[in-house]
């Protein structure tokens, strides 16, 4: 398998994806086309980019493939503009910090271990895309987990699992906030679509095992309080709730910033 680095973007520089619930989108676009290709990928203001294992031949198709589902969420024309080869180790190394570290090279000003687009979230386990799995550890089994804290300006080993207190702290609100992340959910978990259900339960065992009320919970899901209990009942994976709790804790050392990035 070949390691290319693909790139889409907008001409003259337009936005594609300015609001957070496009860009969460744009990121379940990605997982739902690519994901189970990708090694990595971000989505910035006017560029995606993706680190895909796939046979050169066939970039082709999974470009175009990606561009078109992108195109129909995008506020812009997105083009597929060029592909490249990764072929040393050095060049595979240097490619992760640039992916990680594509606000700077923007001038977005935001935190990048927070970014939606970003997938250095997802490299450590604090969310949980349906396709996408953390394959740069396989391709670069070197690669340490503070070197990808550093790449997002974090102090290594500084994002852990929530306490029980930065849980409370939270609130119903920020739970909710932190589980819909956690899944690229939509931000006001409207609906009936799957990472929506998942986000509501994972949310209620959450905030109950912190000793949430109820009826806060009610309020920040817009759920009856008999489906809050069931919810929070119900079996959720082990490895989404550690996501949610470590979205709550990222939500302390790097604020979520899309809607108050400062565009330049």
């Amino acid at each position: 398998m070949d390691q290319l680095h693909l790139t889409l973007a907008s001409s003259n520089r337009a936005t594609l994806f300015p609001t957070e619930r496009l860009m969460r989108a744009a990121v379940r676009t990605v997982d739902r086309v690519v994901g189970d290709t990708a090694a990595m990928f971000v989505v910035v203001d006017s560029h995606v980019h993706v680190w895909i294992i796939a046979p050169e031949a066939r970039i082709g198709i999974l470009g175009g493939a990606l561009r078109r589902a992108l195109g129909h969420l995008s506020a812009a024309p997105i083009d597929l503009r060029y592909h490249r080869l990764l072929r040393t180790r050095s060049h595979q190394r240097n490619t992760v910090g640039y992916l990680l570290d594509q606000l700077e090279h923007h001038g977005i000003d935001a935190p990048p271990a927070s970014w939606t687009g970003g997938c250095y979230q997802d490299l450590v386990g604090a969310r949980l895309l349906d396709a996408f799995r953390p394959r740069i550890r396989q391709i670069l089994p070197r690669l340490r987990r503070e070197e990808l804290d550093v790449a997002v300006r974090l102090a290594p080993g500084s994002l852990r699992e929530a306490t029980r207190e930065q849980v409370r702290r939270a609130g119903a609100m920020g739970i909710a906030d932190a589980a819909a992340r956690a899944l690229a959910a939509g931000p006001e978990l409207v609906g009936r679509a799957r990472p929506v259900t998942r986000a509501r339960r994972a949310a209620c065992h959450v905030a109950t095992a912190a000793g949430i009320r109820t009826p806060e919970l009610s309020d920040a899901l817009a759920l009856p309080m008999r489906t809050v209990r069931r919810l929070a009942q119900e079996v959720t994976e082990a490895d989404l709730i550690r996501a949610v709790r470590l979205q709550i804790s990222l939500s302390d050392v790097a604020p979520p910033g899309l809607a108050a990035a400062g565009w330049r």
